[in-house]
C-alpha cells in the first residue's frame, strides 16, 4: 500500500472513528457533520490529491468539510462557492474571499489567484539567471553594433 493510499485510508478512518462517538449507524450517506482538515495534501501524491475530495463528498455526502490547502490539485477539485482564499491585511484581520470556479479555471490561473503563484514570472526569473539566456544578450549586442565594413 503506498503511503498517500495509506494517509487517505488512514482519514477516512479518523472521520469514521470520530462519528462513531456520536452515531449509531452503519450507513455513512445517513451521516451529517462537520469535519475540519488541515492541509489535507499533505503525504499525498498528485493523483490522490486529484481524487481525495471526490472520494469524501461520495462516501460522506451529507458531512460539511472545511478544508485547508496549499495544493492548486486539491483547489481544483472545489466547486463554485466551495473555496475561498484567506487573507490577513495590514491591519491584522483576516478577511475572505470567494475563489471563482476553481473547477473550471486553468491550473496557472488557480496558482496565480489562489496562492499568488505566478508561474510567467517564476519562469521569467529562472531565464534571466541562466546562461542561455546571458548568451542571447550577448548575440543581441553583437547584432546591433553597426557592420564593420562588410559588403552584402
Amino acid at each position: 500500500m503506498s503511503s498517500g493510499f495509506a494517509s487517505l485510508v488512514k482519514l477516512i478512518q479518523a472521520i469514521v472513528a470520530g462519528y462513531a462517538h456520536f452515531i449509531n449507524t452503519p450507513n455513512l450517506h445517513e451521516v451529517s457533520g462537520i469535519v475540519l482538515i488541515d492541509e489535507i495534501e499533505s503525504h499525498l501524491h498528485a493523483s490522490w490529491q486529484a481524487r481525495i475530495i471526490p472520494t469524501l463528498k461520495r462516501l460522506l455526502p451529507n458531512t460539511i468539510f472545511y478544508v485547508a490547502t496549499h495544493s492548486p490539485i486539491v483547489l481544483s477539485q472545489l466547486e463554485e462557492g466551495e473555496a475561498y482564499l484567506l487573507r490577513r491585511d495590514a491591519d491584522g484581520v483576516v478577511r475572505s474571499s470567494m475563489i471563482d470556479s476553481p473547477d473550471r479555471r486553468a491550473f496557472a490561473d488557480v496558482l496565480d489567484d489562489a496562492l499568488n503563484v505566478n508561474l510567467n514570472v517564476l519562469k521569467r526569473h529562472r531565464m534571466e539567471n541562466s546562461d542561455q539566456h546571458h548568451a542571447k544578450r550577448q548575440l543581441l549586442k553583437l547584432m546591433q553594433q553597426p557592420h564593420s565594413g562588410v559588403d552584402s
